[in-house]
């Protein structure tokens, strides 16, 4: 397993735990967010627009039918924003004291505190490059009871949204930085090439946004279960296969909220993380 690990230390358990929410900061949900954000306001819009225009008279002949287009369409956007927005607004965990709630796209996973045997980040990479999938990288896992690790893949750190080719990249997570090529020019990062577990800076990885929800979380479950507790006693997320959910997809690394960091154990995907 990996070295470096941090002490850390739970506050006392109190009567009352306040609620975490963290929401995701990747750019496709900032942008579905802004634009159910966006829709009612251009749905009023043209919906007012069009029935102004009907009742007016302020339409070419034959331009009638278009406008009740529009007021449809108005209303539509309406509609579709009323239903979606509260579900695009919602924070991809929340953190109660009893309490842990995953959101997935259309359904939500509680998880009770007393049943967590884990929590960490998990390095993630699709192995078939004939199929898409989720961008390499880090990734919150939540383990509890005898279920193989529930994903909160909207809490993740994903060097490869990053500009491969910026240097300042490489410095936010990497402990040293890819060697240069033999025949000079930049030096490149490539998430398919290399070892997450031996180049990444445990430090580093704790300072992004995915490391400190991990941390949160984490201290938070020991503050509720105890000394005696079952995430004490297990650490689930040091004990990780490599075998991911699908057949395509490997799980290279996991990282521990205390700074261990190591590389996954052979497994069969019925206990995968």
């Amino acid at each position: 397993m990996g070295a470096g690990a941090t002490r850390l230390v739970a506050k006392p358990v109190t009567a009352e735990s306040r609620t975490m929410r963290y929401w995701s900061r990747l750019p496709l949900a900032w942008a579905v967010t802004a634009l159910f954000l966006l829709m009612p306001f251009c749905g009023v819009w043209l919906a007012w627009f069009s029935s102004d225009a009907l009742a007016t008279g302020r339409v070419a002949p034959g331009v009638g039918p278009f406008a009740v287009i529009g007021i449809v369409v108005g209303l539509l956007w309406i509609g579709l924003a009323c239903l979606f927005l509260p579900l695009a607004l919602r924070p991809a965990l929340v953190v109660s004291a009893e309490m842990l709630r995953i959101r997935h796209v259309y359904r939500q996973v509680r998880v009770p505190v007393g049943e967590v045997t884990g929590v960490g980040l998990v390095f993630r990479r699709y192995t078939n490059p004939g199929r898409t999938g989720p961008a390499p990288g880090w990734y919150l896992m939540v383990w509890h009871g005898d279920s193989a690790g529930e994903l909160a893949a909207a809490i993740c750190f994903t060097p490869t949204l990053r500009n491969v080719h910026d240097p300042r990249g490489w410095e936010k997570f990497l402990a040293r930085p890819p060697a240069a090529p033999a025949f000079g020019g930049t030096p490149s990062f490539s998430t398919t090439s290399f070892d997450p577990a031996a180049v990444t800076d445990p430090a580093k990885l704790a300072d992004t946004y995915a490391g400190r929800v991990a941390r949160d979380t984490y201290l938070h479950v020991l503050e509720r279960q105890g000394p005696a507790g079952l995430l004490a006693l297990t650490q689930q997320q040091k004990h990780v296969a490599a075998a991911g959910q699908t057949e395509s997809e490997r799980v290279l690394a996991f990282w521990s909220p205390d700074g261990v960091i190591g590389r996954t154990e052979a497994g069969s995907p019925d206990h995968a993380a």
